[in-house]
């Protein structure tokens, strides 16, 4: 967690963007005027939790309007919202502000993650409730504390119902969003289960199903090596809720040894072979909806693939950021499937990856190593190239950076520039040589060079592919990001 810096509103000579949030593409100017206008608080101090306050106005410390020339930035603030008395404002240095999410920060992500929990378990409380004791689509008058409490003898969960009433987030039970998601998994599985439904996030019986995981994992490395580069539990099924009518104590996966018997199991579990209409075990997704009334479901990983069919995954080009101007963020985004993916570091020199992006949230994540599996299994010359004589992915540091990757960097940053798509279109200034390229690197520092010296080796990996390996390419990533590999397994997710 941190204050708002100098580096958050200038970098160079132009205005920084946040690559993160609702506001993603946007300066920080904008988006502090736009709290301002729309009356949205801002925190004080460096942690999430500081006093909230409301601002008035932001000029330079000079009292001018905010540009690249005039920071400081003061933020002249209230501590009541809508209040007009000059005898309640207050005037503080904007790096004074918490970096929250709208900014581009991690505020409140930060305090959703700590959510998590009871957050997923509560999901667990309210489905028990519809398939148990309502056996029915629920009502606001059917979630009190008293059925509830009956619902929770079937679920097995992380938190305990009192800590789900404590600490789920206030937005979700405001906005009807645990009922309208169990409704909506009940309205699809209510004639599929039959009994007791026992509702897990977190349970022995949860761990037990990706052991069995594991153990398909150690044959596909000794056998197969169809798992493409790490293939973590969330990649092989994101079920954050699982439910089944199996008993709490069974391991229904036990005699699955490979990835296709479990792939064929969850399938006939779920009652998604097509033979069989019962179900006993079912994975659940969990995201809080774009329209909490509204819950969408959808299905991954179905016996006929129904998400991202060969073929139908074109790659549309790529932008240098959110916005195309190179030296504004750190970050660079492909373009695939209607698909915006961002792609950039989430430690400071490791964690390259790449972020499908919607509506400011991240929906999927591949990582580094992932999108060099897929590259190298597409020949692409230009990206397996990068690392020599390796045939491992690896992050090449920012202290590694050597001339003849600077060199590269303006090459391509000249070569493309004005191919760039979904943003405006720029050009080299006239004159703009090497030397000065390589200075306006330097002067955002190493962390930042080393980012877009990927960005820029991905981008010149599409760009001359031809265009089925660029479409293959997009397709295996975008299937990763969603957890839709073809080793991976049934879940219906809710968004």
């Amino acid at each position: 967690m941190a204050s708002l810096s100098k580096s958050n509103f200038i970098g160079g000579s132009g205005l920084e963007v946040a690559s993160s949030g609702k506001y993603a593409g946007k300066t920080r100017l904008y988006i502090v005027h736009e709290k301002i206008d729309k009356g949205i608080p801002f925190t004080l101090g460096d942690k999430a939790g500081g006093e909230q306050v409301y601002g008035i106005s932001l000029s330079s410390k000079e009292g001018g309007k905010p540009n690249v020339s005039n920071w400081p930035y003061n933020l002249i603030y209230t501590k009541k919202k809508n209040s007009k008395k000059s005898s309640e404002q207050e005037t503080v240095s904007i790096t004074k502000i918490f970096k929250d999410e709208d900014l581009g920060g991690g505020g409140s992500r930060a305090k959703q993650a700590d959510n998590t929990g009871p957050t997923e378990s509560g999901c667990a409380y309210y489905c028990s409730l519809a398939f148990n004791i309502v056996k029915g689509e629920l009502t606001k008058k059917d979630c009190t504390p008293a059925k509830l409490t009956k619902a929770a003898k079937y679920v097995y969960a992380t938190s305990t119902l009192a800590q789900f009433l404590k600490d789920g987030p206030e937005d979700w039970f405001e906005e009807d969003v645990y009922l309208n998601t169990a409704n909506k998994i009940y309205g699809m599985y209510k004639d599929k289960f039959s009994g007791t439904v026992y509702c897990h996030r977190g349970s022995k019986f949860m761990s037990n199903l990706y052991k069995a995981k594991a153990v398909a994992q150690a044959d596909d490395k000794k056998n197969d090596s169809l798992a493409p580069g790490s293939f973590s539990n969330d990649k092989w099924n994101p079920g954050d809720i699982w439910l089944s009518t199996l008993s709490p104590e069974t391991e229904p996966l036990k005699e699955c040894k490979t990835f296709a018997e479990l792939k064929q199991c969850i399938l006939n579990y779920a009652g998604q072979n097509g033979r069989d209409k019962k179900a006993t075990l079912l994975a659940v997704s969990l995201k809080k909806p774009g329209n909490p009334k509204k819950a969408l479901l959808q299905e991954f990983n179905t016996k006929d693939r129904s998400n991202y069919k060969d073929g139908e995954v074109a790659y549309d080009g790529f932008s240098y950021g959110k916005t195309g101007n190179f030296f504004s963020s750190n970050d660079v985004y492909l373009y695939m499937g209607s698909q915006d993916v961002q792609f950039r570091a989430f430690g400071t020199t490791t964690g390259w990856q790449g972020n499908i992006i919607g509506t400011g949230a991240l929906g999927g994540k591949i990582g580094g190593g992932n999108v060099h599996y897929y590259l190298k299994n597409a020949k692409i010359k230009n990206w397996t190239n990068i690392f020599g004589t390796t045939n491992d992915f690896k992050e090449t540091t920012f202290n590694k950076i050597k001339t003849s990757d600077y060199k590269f960097m303006y090459e391509a940053y000249v070569k493309y520039i004005n191919k760039q798509s979904k943003v405006a279109k720029f050009k080299v200034s006239k004159g703009y040589s090497f030397a000065q390229f390589k200075k306006d690197l330097d002067e955002k520092g190493g962390v930042f060079t080393w980012q877009k010296y990927m960005g820029l080796r991905l981008i010149d990996a599409m760009q001359s592919a031809s265009k089925k390996a660029a479409s293959n390419v997009a397709t295996e990533m975008l299937r990763y990001a969603a957890s839709n590999t073809d080793i991976s397994t049934y879940f219906i997710k809710i968004k």
